[in-house]
């Protein structure tokens, strides 16, 4: 029992070094452990914490989910709470494995590109380990996302509707919009797990700000970028991915010209561009409060100097 307390007084000691800042927290001068998070800890606890985080930001955003999708696909607007939360399971995995995966290979490439030595990374090999961590999670993506758009539109189980989608369309149909798929979730990671951590510390060396402006700043820069950027390959799965019958939308290409041909040009490639803005605006707000929070609670021994 005494054991216990004092682990539980320890723990509490080593939070205390930590600084909050309403929803964010930031870490005291320790003992020489890398400022980065990711290079901390080990593969599988990256994983682990970027699961975690990722159920946590889509429980909350699911509805925002919907709205964006249903806009992008010519959809009716509705508030209807067992509509909009239909697939919820299915995001839920989604961004909680998605999350896992880009935790865990951009951890592994920021220790690649710094050879392990606790270094300060510049922002260009930040940017350049969540793009390449992005794509490494983008067939994973396509499937689950997939399955979840299925189910947002024509209703079915989580388990059931990839059965469906196999014995109606063959397998590699499950794969169906991964190039778009990969290059969307190359360009978001890159924004979440590069431009955001980078603008944050480049604001509180240079300026002295506190480290959730500079998430705020990053956040809402870096997601209108990453939005603006990826936004047309993001349309063009999510139409793919809406018709797998191939009714309307073929291949890539093909969904790219029928887009711009049929349904207004180049405003078409960017329908629903006001949901998925404020929808990874708030990812990267949410994604930095809940790792901030969690890891150091969970991980005190290996963060906390």
């Amino acid at each position: 029992m005494n054991t216990r307390v004092q682990s539980l007084s320890e723990r509490i000691e080593q939070l205390a070094s930590y600084k909050s800042d309403g929803l964010f927290m930031e870490p005291t001068a320790g003992d020489g452990k890398s400022e980065d998070i990711l290079r901390n800890l080990s593969e599988a606890q990256n994983l682990a914490l970027g699961t975690a985080v990722g159920v946590g930001v889509q429980t909350v955003l699911q509805p925002i989910l919907y709205w964006k999708n249903a806009t992008q696909q010519g959809l009716a607007f509705t508030l209807k709470p067992n509509i909009i939360y239909r697939g919820t399971l299915a995001s839920c995995c989604n961004l909680g494995v998605l999350c896992g995966l880009q935790f865990l290979s951009a951890g592994v490439i920021q220790k690649a590109i710094t050879g392990g030595v606790d270094r300060p990374m510049t922002t260009a090999e930040e940017i350049s380990a969540g793009f390449f961590g992005g794509a490494l999670s983008g067939p994973a993506c396509c499937a689950m996302e997939l399955i979840m758009i299925q189910q947002q539109r024509h209703g079915g189980t989580m388990l059931a509707t990839p059965g469906r989608i196999v014995r109606n369309y063959g397998l590699k149909s499950i794969l169906r919009g991964n190039v778009a798929s990969t290059l969307r979730e190359s360009v978001y990671t890159a924004g979440y797990l590069g431009i955001v951590p980078a603008t944050q510390k480049f604001m509180k060396r240079n300026y002295g700000v506190p480290s959730y402006i500079g998430d705020i700043v990053g956040a809402a820069v870096g997601g209108f970028v990453c939005t603006f950027v990826s936004h047309p390959l993001d349309t063009v799965k999510t139409c793919m991915q809406g018709d797998v019958e191939r009714k309307q939308h073929a291949g890539l290409v093909d969904t790219f010209k029928t887009l711009y041909r049929d349904r207004g040009g180049f405003r078409s490639l960017y329908r629903g561009f006001a949901w998925r803005y404020g929808n990874v605006f708030l990812d990267f707000m949410l994604f930095n409060a809940l790792m901030r929070h969690i890891a150091p609670i969970v991980y005190p021994d290996l963060l906390v100097g």
